[in-house]
């Protein structure tokens, strides 16, 4: 698939809806939101987010949504300055199946081309949703591989 990554945006709690709003108004579906506790050490804490209670939200956008996005985080949120929060994409190099790929892409006239290896990176990321008292299981076996 050639220009589809994985949207990871990682805000304070009180921010939240204003980067969903954002969202909504570029199509952007907000596939999942996870409230999390930072661990940062302080200086990174204060320097990206305003308190350690967290919100993180996944979204599946195309390379020409980020464009949109990207600008609008700037000029909406101002992302670009301290305590704003902070969005990172990874390219996604494939998704099972089309009913899948059209859920998370809907409204972003995405048409998948062939799939191909990702270019210029070493890692992959892996997303695992486990049972509870499985994640060293889970993390040794990430480690061998």
């Amino acid at each position: 698939m050639s220009e589809l990554y994985l949207m990871t945006s990682i805000t304070g709690r009180r921010r939240l809806p204003q980067y969903i709003r954002l969202y909504q108004e570029l199509g952007i579906q907000t596939n999942m939101i996870s409230l999390g506790h930072g661990l940062a050490s302080s200086v990174a804490e204060e320097y990206f987010l305003e308190s350690p209670e967290k919100a993180v939200c996944f979204s599946i956008i195309t390379g020409k949504t980020w464009a949109k996005a990207k600008r609008r985080l700037k000029t909406s949120i101002q992302i670009d300055l301290p305590d704003k929060g902070v969005v990172f994409l990874c390219q996604l190099s494939s998704m099972g199946g089309r009913r899948t790929l059209a859920l998370f892409t809907e409204d972003q006239g995405f048409v998948p081309g062939e799939e191909s290896i990702m270019q210029g990176t070493e890692c992959e990321l892996l997303v695992v949703i486990s049972e509870p008292g499985y994640n060293e299981l889970v993390m040794d076996a990430a480690r061998e591989a």
